[in-house]
């Protein structure tokens, strides 16, 4: 069996991680080492907690995605940004990042 893909949820929503959280756990190839309620912590814990993907629908206001990819983007980790915005409404939006 090969390693899990880790991924990292950061809702500002407590109900919404934890249903992600529920969702990606109850495949035996997904693990979440962490969730995040906030843009800061998201930024501190990229450096700190190892992981593959990162769903994200935090409010990114006064962040820009590109801030977000570069900060994740440490350890020589490889990051490919995919951000799904609703085009009614505009930003924020949700986007999850492969790494």
């Amino acid at each position: 069996m090969s390693n899990p893909l880790r991924v990292m949820v950061a809702s500002a929503s407590p109900r919404a991680a934890h249903r992600l959280e529920s969702l990606l756990t109850s495949h035996s190839s997904v693990m979440v080492p962490s969730t995040v309620d906030s843009t800061s912590d998201l930024l501190r814990r990229a450096a700190e907690q190892p992981f593959d993907v990162l769903l994200c629908d935090l409010d990114l206001t006064g962040f820009e995605p590109i801030q977000v990819v570069r900060t994740v983007q440490v350890a020589g980790r490889e990051v490919r940004l995919i951000r799904v915005v609703d085009p009614q409404s505009g930003p924020p939006g949700f986007c999850a990042v492969q790494i």
